[in-house]
């Protein structure tokens, strides 16, 4: 039996860790065929070879590119155009992290280095892709959002700037794009991953506060959880939806203040 994205081709930023590695296994796993980039080459070999074992029909290609630097992100989109002729799927995964500070301390270069590694790496691989979903007909977008956006935790304003930004660049996305069958939307995921872990490492309560306050009690599962919800997006079926916000926070974002910067636990950001 056939995949729900056989024949299709979906480019993953970020995928050599956490959601993005999650959804590169689920897309595999369904008969999609892969591109994504990492910024380091042994790790993305090392993924490279692990998604092939898991590939149901589809190939897997890895580029090194940073995201925040535009040529390179246009890079990822070529190879796959370049190498596979379509990009059915762009998941805008992949989001450059600077330090937290508070808004008085915090340096324009930061804000400029987040914006780079999120909005305008989604923006410019949207833009790449564009042209290629028109002349096949239509495609589908996937944005990263954070309830952080709205939430806005103390000493993340340039993060929280950054999500708020991606999320009205969907919207707009999906009004100027829709006439060509190009869906796009954006997910608020609430994850384990490589930064989670180094997080939960170090703030232990934090972290089992965080989950507690969950209406799920947990974080989710970087593909089963948020890998499935962006597999949904992109399939044929998710047609008729575009320029929506999916809550995929097992439901934190919306039903729970999980974040707040009136809690206690963002004092120890």
């Amino acid at each position: 039996m056939a995949g729900r994205l056989a024949g299709k081709v979906a480019v993953v930023t970020g995928a050599t860790a956490g959601i993005g590695l999650g959804t590169a296994k689920r897309f595999v796993k369904e008969g999609a065929t892969v591109v994504f980039n990492g910024r380091r080459a042994n790790t993305g070999a090392e993924t490279e070879a692990l998604l092939r074992e898991l590939a149901a029909g589809g190939e897997v290609c890895f580029v090194q590119a940073d995201v925040g630097v535009k040529e390179q992100v246009e890079a990822v989109i070529d190879r796959a155009i370049k190498d596979f002729g379509r990009v059915d799927a762009l998941v805008n995964n992949a989001q450059r992290l600077v330090t937290v500070k508070p808004i008085m301390v915090k340096p324009d270069e930061d804000y400029q280095r987040s914006l780079d590694g999120g909005f305008f790496a989604s923006k410019w691989a949207m833009q790449r892709a564009f042209p290629i979903m028109r002349e096949q007909g239509g495609g589908s977008v996937v944005n990263m959002t954070s309830g952080w956006a709205w939430q806005a935790p103390v000493n993340t304003s340039d993060y929280a700037a950054t999500k708020a930004a991606i999320e009205a660049l969907t919207r707009s996305a999906a009004n100027e794009w829709g006439r060509y069958n190009i869906n796009v939307n954006v997910i608020a995921p609430y994850a384990k991953s490589k930064s989670w872990e180094k997080y939960e490492a170090a703030n232990p309560e934090a972290a089992r506060l965080s989950q507690a306050s969950n209406p799920l009690k947990r974080a989710g599962d970087p593909e089963f959880d948020l890998g499935s919800l962006a597999l949904g997006l992109v399939t044929d079926e998710a047609r008729f939806i575009t320029g929506q916000t999916f809550d995929g926070s097992g439901g934190g974002f919306y039903l729970r203040r999980t974040h707040s910067s009136t809690e206690a636990w963002t004092d120890k950001l």
